[in-house]
């Protein structure tokens, strides 16, 4: 497995982060990473949207694996297990409340298979990205 984990601090509430989490339908009104998501954060529910590989958007489809209201959401492909000796991933976003305005937000994805691990140098790179979306959040939450 390879991971990718990124963190920023936001001065807000839990609540207030998951709000704009949750609306999803919003994510290109305020960042380019993830953008075009359509459908509904219910665990077991497929979902799609556009993320931007090297300055691209590039369409998906996920299922989400765990939603817990202002504490965590997660997903990934819902291919055969077969396929995930190949490629497999979950994504997530972890919420973690340090005080009443202020929460530790982590943003990683965890790759599973063969080709993560010999494009390893091509997906790390991509770690920028994680960056921008976690900063475009701290701006629109705390404005």
């Amino acid at each position: 497995m390879k991971q990718i984990k990124t963190e920023i601090t936001i001065n807000s509430s839990k609540e207030s982060i998951w709000a704009v989490l949750s609306d999803i339908g919003n994510y290109g009104a305020w960042n380019n990473v993830i953008t075009g998501v359509s459908g509904t954060l219910q665990e077991g529910r497929g979902f799609r949207f556009k993320i931007a590989i090297l300055g691209r958007p590039v369409p998906m489809a996920a299922k989400i694996h765990r939603a817990e209201e202002n504490r965590y959401l997660g997903w990934g492909n819902d291919y055969q297990s077969w396929v995930k000796v190949i490629l497999g991933a979950h994504h997530y976003f972890e919420i973690i409340e340090v005080s009443e305005n202020e929460c530790k937000f982590v943003h990683g994805e965890m790759f599973y298979g063969v080709i993560p691990t010999v494009l390893w140098g091509v997906i790390k790179k991509m770690s920028e990205q994680y960056d921008v979306f976690n900063a475009a959040l701290k701006s629109k939450v705390e404005r």
